[in-house]
């Protein structure tokens, strides 16, 4: 053991002139299944962590099919730093904020065979990756006709983290000798705005002092390398030079990797500069940089609702910012990761103007960026092309405010910057910028994170929260053919008339259920006539409450899984009990089955509702059983029953009406045609009913087969009595059994 040690030890200490020494991190393997994409919440999402001082990672994507003759599908995937991406073609409103440059996307077959993804130099933390099928399938195939193709994804992660990076401190010395790259990491204070580097005492091998002929590349949070860093400078000083490094990251850690054509010895220091930090109970203070502490979180029981405010002892401080012409504020908050980036941020910047400043010439204007990294510090009050920009100007007669939103927002620390500048109108319109003087204005920020878009989704669909794999995500679910991410695209809306169509024939379809049910009840079938009338009302508002309609569209009375369930026992239990209606069996046997048949059906419903087995299996079963009994009539009659007459008019219109609309239902129905060939199939069913349900009964049916044990009982109580008629005196038999009864 000790051997290996130091060869391990030795390997390094050769390498450590070379390639920097590294080891495997992690490996990760997942597994899930994928969906037909047509919202976010059909993604697969994924979540890896990444480790810190990450010298590079594979990322294996691997897609199958079960089963082998199901087609092969086109397989999609997105591929994003610190928060999940946006998906397929969503479109967004103009105020979002949706810059995602970093995604990388990769399309795949579910082939079975492999592709990989190979990161270098990837950045710590999290990493999520979403797939879906991107093309739809609009035959509906009922479940156990066909066979249910499942696709598959497997994903493996696999890094390797560098293990001879060294930490050093902020205003220490420390002399290195390069001839290969060389990289430090070090930690900063929240409100650093810059660190400066000096490099002196250059010296060559033999110890004689030459010009620092020095690259320094620098990155934040990540390892750089000479093709991935924020920052490449170049010191070609004789003596010594100052690097000036502008921060984009205040949390992880700092990174500056040196490198040199030349084998030098030098000594370097780093230092910083900060943003001045503002006590929230003093006053103004007049610095160009002022940065503000982390906004505190206030949390809500509701998931992904979190409003920023800073709260001090307990107590809310609500001041607002107070913004002049040569300052510019910084407030930056926290987005945790997987606590606010499923949903989405909204930042809303009001400006608290005081309404005589509209009655003078120069016109305020106050401008927000919003930063995913620390903005530059300068004096340059406009927005950089990666930041999202706000703004209010004092001369609008409308409410002074602006917003952003940010949906699934990356995690990390974000940073609004706050400035304000002045200008005139002339005549034509022209903008002039004049000096603010002593003028100031009063601004206030408004933060909060929430599912979808502040709760809602524009009015034109319901804000949905999933469990995708270890993710919660919300997603707005659209009606009426609105889509987009918050409801906002009508390009598919449907129109209002033929919505209305969809609800008309998908509900008065049922009144189909009408004669069925009086036939049953003129043919005394009691249970039958109820079962129809059961199917009948939940069917016809279940189908007024399901659907993509709008909600003008919709009529809901209660939750629409319990309508859905209803829906489903209704119209299996329809066919169970006509088709036990149908047998001869005796009337105890038949009141089992007829409570049996709805416990069994139920218990299926709940196990796949929408397989075609849950009408394949109790129609079999009823047909076993009425062949079963008409068998055992016809040998006892010695002739078939029933009459071919029933089974001319009766019995085979009513399996050609079933089987017709059992066809519709297998093999015709997909999203276009739905609302008709499903209200056919309504029309159908209720029609068989009429066709198969048995006439009225001759007699009551004896409880329990025979009637001959009544029969003795009867005929020796009336030869206890001298008075009674004989037995053999009654004409009609069928009389005395149904006395018996």
């Amino acid at each position: 053991m000790m051997l290996l040690r130091k060869t391990l030890i030795t390997i390094c200490l050769l390498l450590y002139s070379f390639p920097l020494c590294f080891s495997v991190s992690s490996i990760l393997y997942e597994t899930g299944y994928l969906q037909e994409y047509s919202s976010f919440r059909n993604v697969l999402p994924y979540m890896y962590s990444m480790p810190q001082d990450a010298k590079n990672a594979r990322i294996t994507f691997r897609s199958s099919h079960v089963p082998d003759s199901c087609d092969t599908r086109k397989v999609q995937i997105q591929l994003q730093y610190g928060s999940l991406p946006l998906g397929k073609n969503e479109t967004f409103p103009v105020n979002y904020y949706l810059d995602r440059g970093d995604v990388q996307e990769v399309n795949i077959q579910s082939d079975n065979k492999t592709t990989h993804v190979d990161l270098t130099r990837p950045l710590p933390g999290d990493w999520f990756a979403i797939a879906y099928i991107p093309d739809k399938d609009t035959k509906l195939r009922p479940k156990g006709l066909f066979a249910t193709c499942y696709y598959r994804l497997n994903v493996e992660l696999t890094s390797t983290v560098l293990s001879n990076i060294d930490s050093i401190h902020l205003y220490h010395n420390y002399q290195v000798r390069i001839s290969k790259p060389v990289i430090y990491r070090f930690n900063i204070l929240e409100t650093t705005s810059a660190y400066h580097v000096l490099v002196s005492g250059c010296t060559n091998a033999t110890g004689i002092p030459v010009s620092c002929l020095v690259d320094l590349i620098t990155r934040g949070q990540g390892v750089p390398d000479i093709n991935h860093y924020d920052n490449k400078f170049i010191c070609n000083d004789t003596d010594q030079c100052i690097i000036t490094v502008p921060v984009l990251y205040q949390y992880g850690h700092q990174y500056v990797m040196f490198t040199s054509s030349d084998d030098i010895t030098f000594t370097f220091n780093i230092s910083t500069s900060k943003c001045e930090s503002q006590d929230l109970t003093s006053s103004m203070l007049n610095d160009s940089c002022i940065m503000y502490p982390l906004m505190d979180r206030q949390e809500s029981q509701t998931v992904f609702k979190t409003k920023y405010m800073y709260i001090r002892n307990g107590t809310i401080v609500d001041k607002p910012y107070i913004l002049s012409e040569n300052s510019t504020l910084i407030v930056p908050y926290e987005i945790k990761s997987g606590i606010d980036n499923g949903g989405s941020v909204v930042l809303k910047v009001i400006v608290l103007a005081d309404p005589k400043v509209k009655d003078v010439d120069v016109k305020i204007l106050v401008r927000a960026c919003l930063h995913r990294t620390m903005p530059e510090r300068s004096g340059n009050s406009e927005c950089p092309p990666s930041a999202a920009q706000l703004s209010v100007n004092s001369s609008t007669s409308v409410v002074l405010q602006d917003s952003v939103i940010v949906p699934y927002p990356k995690a990390g620390t974000w940073f609004t910057t706050l400035s304000m500048s002045c200008f005139i109108s002339d005549t034509n319109t022209s903008v002039i910028a004049v000096s603010c003087g002593n003028r100031t204005v009063n601004v206030s920020l408004d933060i909060q994170s929430d599912r979808c878009v502040e709760g809602r989704c524009n009015d034109k669909g319901s804000c949905a929260v999933y469990l995708q794999g270890r993710l919660l995500v919300s997603t707005c679910v659209c009606q009426g053919g609105w889509s987009g991410y918050a409801c906002n695209d009508g390009s598919d809306l449907i129109p209002g008339h033929e919505q209305l169509t969809e609800l008309i024939l998908l509900t008065v379809s049922h009144v189909m259920f009408i004669p069925a049910v009086i036939l049953a009840l003129y043919r005394t079938h009691y249970v039958e006539a109820f079962v129809y009338f059961y199917t009948m009302f939940f069917s016809a508002f279940y189908h007024a409450c399901d659907g993509g309609r709008s909600d003008e569209y919709k009529y809901c009375i209660i939750n629409l899984s319990v309508l859905s369930f209803c829906d489903f026992l209704g119209s299996v239990t329809s066919i169970w009990v006509t088709l036990i209606a149908m047998t001869k069996l005796p009337r105890t046997i038949r009141s089992v089955l007829y409570t049996a048949g709805p416990l069994l059906i139920a218990m299926g419903i709940e196990l796949e509702r929408t397989s075609l087995y849950m009408f394949v299996v109790p129609g079999a079963l009823g047909a076993l059983f009425i062949a079963i009994s008409w068998a055992r009539k016809c040998y006892g009659r010695r002739k078939c029953y029933p009459p071919c007459k029933r089974y001319l008019l009766c019995l085979l219109p009513g399996l050609l009406i079933a089987g017709g609309g059992l066809c519709i239902f297998a093999f015709a129905e997909n999203n276009q045609n739905y609302k008709y060939t499903h209200s056919v199939w309504h029309m159908l069913m209720a029609t068989c009913t009429m066709f198969l349900l048995p006439p009225k009964p001759k007699k009551r049916e004896p409880l329990f087969g025979s009637n001959e044990g009544g029969r003795q009982c009867l005929s020796s109580c009336l030869a206890d009595d001298p008075n009674s008629t004989p037995l053999t005196s009654f004409r009609d038999t069928e009389s005395l059994e149904n006395l018996i009864i």
